[in-house]
């Protein structure tokens, strides 16, 4: 019995012997800067260092971005109150311009008013006269009838042309 303890015990030993030498192969491979577990930690500091810049040029860039995004708001804030301005004064003086439109169109009917009222009773006496005028063939050569503007009798041949068969029109308006 004896014996087979001394062999158990010696092939524990080797067994153990075995499993040192195997985990000092792998603590050999790990702590190995150019294989192992210190090439791992040298990827990964290089990693970290990559990132810090990385995240320090997007942050100087976001920054600087943020920077024109502003000027451009304000720009933009700027502009549309200036718009707002330029459309309030659009607004009030179409209103000016309606209102004096309107005062315009009135004062061009008051004073037009009474000249057309004349012109429609002085058509109406014309077509009156025309009607009841005898019915006739008209002379060959009219002599045109003048109407009485407060010129002289010298100034009134320039007040008439003669177009169409000799039917004289007045070039200008009576009383002026």
């Amino acid at each position: 019995m004896g014996l087979v303890t001394d062999f158990l015990l010696l092939a524990a030993s080797g067994a153990a012997c075995f499993y040192c030498w195997v985990l000092a192969k792998r603590i050999k491979t790990l702590t190995n800067a150019e294989e192992g577990f210190g090439a791992g930690v040298v990827a990964l500091t290089q990693s970290a260092d990559e990132m810090k810049t990385a995240i320090t040029e997007t942050k100087t860039s976001a920054e600087q971005t943020a920077a024109q995004l502003e000027a451009l708001v304000k720009d933009a804030d700027e502009r549309a109150r200036v718009l707002k301005e330029l459309l309030n004064q659009l607004t009030e003086m179409t209103e000016d311009v309606v209102s004096e439109a309107e005062q315009a169109r009135q004062t061009y009917l008051d004073t037009l008013t009474p000249f057309i009222t004349e012109a429609n009773d002085a058509a109406d006496r014309l077509f009156e006269a025309i009607e009841n005028a005898p019915s006739s063939e008209a002379p060959e050569t009219t002599e045109p009838v003048l109407l009485d503007d407060g010129d002289t009798e010298e100034d009134d041949d320039d007040d008439l042309v003669e177009i169409d068969a000799g039917a004289p029109v007045l070039k200008k308006a009576v009383g002026q």
